[in-house]
Order: C-alpha cells, then structure tokens, then sequence
C-alpha cells in the first residue's frame, strides 16, 4: 500500500510540474515571465494583471510592460492579437504560431515606392533550449522589408542586432527577446512556477534563508550560460567548476560579495560536452547544481 501511495504520489508530481502545451502562448492572470538582461545583468518582469472588455467588445488581457500592445487575447490558438483604437477593426495581429516559416502578417508597414515592411516569421524550429530543458517547437518574429520593384517580390529580414523581436516557444510563450540578449529564466504559468523568478516562491523550491545557487539557464548550454545565486548576508564566497571525477576545472569567483541575487557567466569552448557540477561555497557552508554542456 505505502508503495502504491508513493508510486502516485511520483507521478502526481511530475504530471502538477509539467506545462501544458495545447496553449501555444499562455494568458492567464497573475502569469509572470522574468527575463535577465545581458548588457545591464539585471531581470525585469512581465505580468498579466488583469483582464478587460474592450470597446470592441472583445476580452483582452493587460500587460502593461508592453505599452501600445498591452492589450492580448489569443483566437483559435493560433493568431496572439493586440488592441489597437487606430483602426476600424481595432485589433493587429501581434504573433501568428502556428504558420510556416516566411509567413509575412501585420502588413503592410511604413509604405515606401518600391515596397513596404511586415512583421513575419524569421524562422521555425524545436530544441531543448527553455527553461524546462524539454523539446519544444519555437517561432522567431522579425519585421521584413519587401521590395515589390522585382518579380518576384523580394523579402528582406531585420538583421539589427538590437531589434527588439521575440522567440515564441510553445507552451511558455516570449522566451527571449533582442536575439537572445534577453532570455527567459523563470515563469509562472497558470499558478505554476517554473525555472527561477525572484520574489516568487516556485512551486518545487523554498524560499531559501541564508543563500541559494538556481539551476543555470540555458541548460543544456553551448558555449555560455548564466548562474544565478542570492546572498542574505555579505560574505566570502567562492564558485568553482568541476567534472564527473571531482577534479576542480577553474574557479569562477572568489572573494567578498554583498548581500542580494547575482548572476556570473559560465563561458567554455575547450571542455569536451558532458556532465559539470557548479559548487557554490559561502562560509562553511555549500550547494551544487549540475550543468550539461551540449556541442
């Protein structure tokens, strides 16, 4: 009976843990997404507030981050569409998630002689490279230039670097923004927490009290990858990598660091892929993630 009672209890768990990816893009009240910021190494956060009727007639979810497009509603679990008072229909199509690459929408923009310019869908494709470490189909969003002087047409993506265009991952929603120099590292998604979002207690993790090491993101990870770690009090601490064998690779960090959340890079291109372990080490005291690197 006692191993029955466990055996539910393993599955029970799993099954509460998993995302529900029959919603490509999520929306519920109180869903948060917090993303780090490379060049500034601080996190910001997404959430939705609450949720609205239109003067269109339409419901639609607040998120303010998002200014002009703070007003959402997904349509047949395809179209992510956004309220907008300058048009009769009073909507745009924000995200098409389920169309092939190339799929041009939101057209046409900025009208010029020879073309104009549309928001579209760069590229497709499914990884592992989310915050569940799971395979899951992902849609990259960027503005286009089409130049309708030639036959046929000829389509021009947005290579800006500092382009503000989203990665659409099923299941999650915006995973990363500006190319990746923006990246998703924890969610919560209709009352479940995933990855790491600070200030909110995950569904599998304690608020810790004295210091804390969160599972690196990505993982796996080719070649960088973020660890995040939270002080109470300011201490000496020391951050070190080692392999399978024990062996101490290189030392991230060591010496005095205050109080509050940090973040270091993890940078390799010369240590074959496998299995390392991050050893966080405060006072007398130590905890360990594991890292996959992936080539």
């Amino acid at each position: 009976m006692l191993r029955l009672l466990f055996v539910y209890l393993f599955i029970y768990i799993n099954l509460f843990a998993q995302i529900d990816t029959s919603d490509y893009y999520p929306l519920h009240v109180g869903d948060k997404w917090q993303y780090f910021e490379y060049f500034t190494h601080s996190c910001y956060t997404v959430e939705v507030t609450g949720d609205t009727i239109m003067p269109n007639g339409q419901k639609y979810y607040i998120l303010p981050y998002f200014d002009v497009k703070k007003y959402q509603r997904v349509v047949e679990n395809r179209y992510v569409r956004f309220y907008t008072a300058l048009l009769p229909e009073k909507e745009l199509i924000m995200y098409d998630l389920y169309s092939p690459k190339g799929t041009l929408f939101w057209a046409p923009l900025n009208p010029f002689p020879n073309g104009y310019s549309a928001i579209g869908i760069f590229d497709v494709g499914d990884d592992s490279y989310n915050l569940l470490g799971e395979n899951l189909e992902w849609r990259d969003i960027r503005q286009a230039t089409i130049y309708t002087n030639v036959t046929p047409p000829d389509t021009i993506w947005d290579h800006t670097v500092d382009a503000y265009w989203p990665r659409i991952t099923q299941g999650i929603g915006v995973t990363a923004f500006s190319y990746g120099m923006e990246e998703l590292i924890g969610a919560v998604i209709n009352k479940v927490g995933y990855g790491t979002l600070s200030g909110v207690k995950e569904s599998t993790k304690d608020i810790p009290k004295d210091f804390e090491l969160y599972q690196n993101y990505p993982n796996p990870f080719n070649p960088s990858t973020f660890i995040r770690y939270s002080l109470k009090d300011a201490d000496d601490i020391k951050i070190n990598i080692y392999n399978v064998l024990g062996k101490e690779i290189k030392t991230l960090y060591k010496g005095f660091q205050t109080a509050g959340e940090h973040t270091i890079t993890f940078i390799e291109n010369d240590l074959p892929c496998g299995i390392y372990f991050v050893n966080l080490v405060v006072g007398e005291n130590k905890k360990t993630i594991k890292a996959l690197l992936l080539k």
